[in-house]
């Protein structure tokens, strides 16, 4: 009887430390996911911004070229 509970304990002591374990594990890849996951939007943003701002000096560059000739 000692001797199972001494079993149940230690099995019990190491599946904390492991849940323990995983939840760490876990919090570091959402944060890591997280922070790709910020970086890609960033990104995705300010290429969209880059984009709009070619087009419109594009197309400013193209109406006064227009308007020249």
């Amino acid at each position: 009887m000692q001797f199972h509970l001494c079993c149940v304990n230690s099995v019990s002591t190491t599946d904390s430390s492991q849940t323990k374990r995983q939840a760490v594990m876990l919090y570091i890849f959402f944060t890591k996911t997280n922070f790709i996951f910020i970086i890609s939007l960033h990104f995705i943003f300010f290429y969209f911004v880059y984009m709009k701002i070619t087009l419109c000096t594009g197309f400013i560059f193209m109406n006064s070229t227009f308007l020249h000739f």
